[in-house]
């Protein structure tokens, strides 16, 4: 029997977990590059932070998917 991580099969406790992680991160990450929303995010020097929201954002989006498919079956 294939054992699966809790990304590739997650509950629905854990989905909700990380939804609120993500998007309290995903704000957090948000406030913090702008300086709390005083300057522009659209400047170079915060390539990493838009590297890190758009990991944030694409790994919350893959486990909602993977718990919607796997509550349609």
């Amino acid at each position: 029997m294939e054992s699966k991580n809790w990304i590739d099969a997650p509950t629905k406790t854990q989905t909700i977990t990380f939804g609120l992680i993500g998007v309290a991160g995903t704000i957090g990450l948000i406030l913090s590059m702008t300086n709390f929303l005083t300057e522009s995010p659209f400047k170079g020097k915060y390539f990493v932070f838009f590297f890190l929201l758009l990991t944030t954002v694409l790994t919350t989006t893959k486990i909602i998917r993977n718990y919607l498919k796997q509550t349609k079956k």
